[in-house]
């Protein structure tokens, strides 16, 4: 089936959402690389050519940030999350009525997630792959709100060995459903961010609101 589509601007930036088959098939955000090209949304970003782009206030390089638990109950909201996300509009022409359903569902969803009023996502998801990728992907909705893991644990958790660590992190950076999948809570064995095709600042900016700080 066609992908149909939304788009809002978020706290962290504009982000497209897409569905196919009354399912949600992919949350973007626009100018990373592996965005649908659709007419009028940015180019690829210079963030998400290089994972390792952009620096903190205080001037250190956010490629050798590391992060440490909070307080979950006093986590900063990040980059003025707690503002609402602007109204959804159709780069690609009004979608179908069951398609609209998901897309407001989803907007609505992240919307809550960016205000710390939601912690879970309850969409029809489709997310398409290969079946590795899918068995990573699935194996990412295991991790909880408020914690991380290795990209090393995260195979042991689906039975692999740590040796394929890499070809999960591959997977893992092919994720197409990005905050709703949540691949920013996998982490470098050394607690760094490591990468994220939204660009390191963006995951940094969703582990502090999911309780971590940056040290």
């Amino acid at each position: 089936m066609q992908a149909q589509y939304a788009a809002f601007d978020g706290p962290l930036g504009q982000m497209l959402l897409e569905t196919r088959a009354a399912a949600l098939s992919g949350v973007y955000f626009t100018g990373q690389k592996d965005c649908p090209p659709l007419a009028g949304l940015p180019a690829i970003l210079p963030e998400t050519r290089d994972p390792g782009f952009g620096v903190l206030e205080d001037g250190r390089a956010i490629r050798d940030v590391r992060v440490r638990k909070g307080d979950l109950c006093a986590a900063p909201v990040a980059a003025s999350a707690a503002s609402a996300c602007r109204a959804l509009y159709y780069p690609a022409g009004e979608p179908d009525t069951e398609a609209r359903a998901v897309l407001d569902a989803a907007y609505g969803q992240l919307r809550d997630y960016f205000k710390n009023e939601r912690r879970d996502f309850n969409l029809p998801l489709c997310p398409r792959g290969t079946a590795f990728q899918e068995q990573v992907w699935q194996a990412l909705l295991t991790i909880p709100y408020g914690e991380v893991l290795s990209y090393g644990q995260l195979a042991q958790r689906m039975g692999l060995s740590a040796r394929h660590s890499r070809a999960v992190g591959t997977a893992v950076g092919r994720n197409p459903l990005t905050i709703i999948i949540p691949c920013h809570r996998v982490l470098a064995a050394n607690g760094s961010l490591n990468g994220y095709t939204g660009g390191l600042s963006r995951k940094a900016a969703l582990l502090q609101i999911e309780g971590y700080v940056l040290s």
